[in-house]
């Protein structure tokens, strides 16, 4: 399947290495808390913030702040670190958002944000999936995002406001990705659909298979994982599927 394991390790990898065990942190555009659930391990004094509650608080024993992060109801200089995850480039004003997580921020503080990259074969992949109705990521509200991001984008957003700790790719798997968008613009045509599963039969069967209900929970929280979390640096960045910034407000 396309959305493997691999495609959380990375952020999650990166999470593990910066996460203070110690101040406030807050999940901006939280989702269900996939990550809040599992960081809480190490530092349990999380924020989640989203437009809406998809996730039990009372179980889960994770705060909750409704809100969007162009308009962030947390007062200033409160916050030690901050997570935004594949969120910020539906914003269509993210120069905002960047300013509220300054705002937030403690002087220091530091934002970890992933973005997708514009000068990678996958602009054009997921330009082509959401055209066609088969973008695999929001299949219910399939919107299209309103950047995509460059080196320059990021310094200019960064500037003087943040100093760059980091900035790289993961995720290069073009052709699986390729290949899920054929087969699945071709199930929209019964033929077409007929000769495709017959010719890459294990495609289709990988395109059925769904999200597990926790992503990472093939990742073990022991010691030496939290420790020592593995970090492989590329040298190709820009071609990858998306960008993982790590800023430190000025």
């Amino acid at each position: 399947m396309f959305f493997s394991p691999k495609m959380y390790n990375e952020p999650f990898s990166s999470l593990l290495y910066y996460l203070p065990k110690k101040g406030t942190i807050l999940d901006a555009g939280c989702g269900p808390g996939i990550y809040a659930k599992k960081l809480k391990k190490i530092n349990d004094n999380i924020i989640c913030l989203d437009l809406a509650n998809f996730f039990n608080n009372d179980e889960d024993g994770i705060s909750f702040c409704l809100g969007s992060i162009s308009n962030i109801p947390i007062k200033s200089n409160s916050i030690d670190f901050i997570y935004c995850l594949t969120v910020i480039q539906y914003i269509e004003n993210d120069a905002q958002a960047i300013n509220e997580f300054y705002r937030i921020l403690k002087p220091k503080g530091k934002l970890l944000i992933t973005v997708p990259t514009k000068r990678s074969p996958f602009w054009l992949i997921r330009e082509m999936e959401i055209y066609f109705g088969v973008y695999p990521m929001q299949p219910s509200w399939n919107i299209r995002p309103y950047k995509y991001y460059t080196r320059n984008i990021i310094n200019n957003l960064a500037e003087n406001k943040f100093n760059i700790v980091e900035i790289r790719g993961y995720m290069y798997n073009f052709f699986p990705r390729l290949c899920f968008f054929f087969f699945n613009f071709a199930k929209k045509n019964r033929y077409i659909e007929d000769f495709f599963s017959k010719f890459v039969p294990s495609i289709k069967h990988n395109a059925k298979t769904q999200y597990p209900p926790n992503p990472l929970d093939h990742i073990r929280n022991d010691d030496k994982k939290i420790k020592n979390p593995k970090r492989h640096i590329s040298k190709i960045s820009d071609i990858s599927y998306h960008y993982l910034i790590v800023l430190e407000k000025c």
